[in-house]
C-alpha cells in the first residue's frame, strides 16, 4: 500500500491537525477525501454518521474503526467496495448494502 493510496483525515473542526495524539478533541465536521481513493482510512476521528461518500467510485477499503458510528447507512453507492472495517463503534442498524455486490469482508467486532 503506497502513501497515494491511502488517505488519512484527522483533522478538527477548529483547523488544528491531530497526527500523533491519541484522539482528537473536538468532533470533526467536514474531512475531505480524494474522489480518487481506493482506501480511506478514517479511524479514531469521532465519526457519528456515515454520508457524503457519493464521489467515490473508486474505493476498495474503507476504515472506519474506533468511532462512534451507530448506523450503517449511505454507502449503497460504494459498489466498489470490497472490505469494510467498523470495528468498535456502536453500530445498532445496518441498511442498504444490497447494492455493494463486491464486499467480501466487513469487521464489526466490538460494535453494539
Amino acid at each position: 500500500m503506497s502513501n497515494d493510496e491511502k488517505i488519512s483525515a484527522n483533522i478538527l473542526s477548529n483547523g488544528e491537525n491531530t497526527e500523533g495524539q491519541e484522539e482528537p478533541q473536538t468532533p470533526i465536521e467536514t474531512i475531505v477525501i480524494d474522489p480518487d481513493a481506493t482506501i480511506v482510512e478514517l479511524t479514531a476521528c469521532r465519526l457519528r454518521s456515515i454520508e457524503g461518500f457519493d464521489g467515490l467510485t473508486k474505493v476498495e477499503t474503507l476504515n472506519m474503526r474506533q468511532n462512534l458510528i451507530n448506523k450503517i447507512e449511505n454507502i449503497s453507492q460504494l459498489t466498489t467496495l470490497k472490505h469494510i472495517d467498523l470495528y468498535d463503534n456502536h453500530i445498532t442498524r445496518i441498511e442498504g448494502v444490497d447494492s455493494l455486490v463486491q464486499l467480501k469482508h466487513v469487521d464489526l467486532s466490538f460494535s453494539m
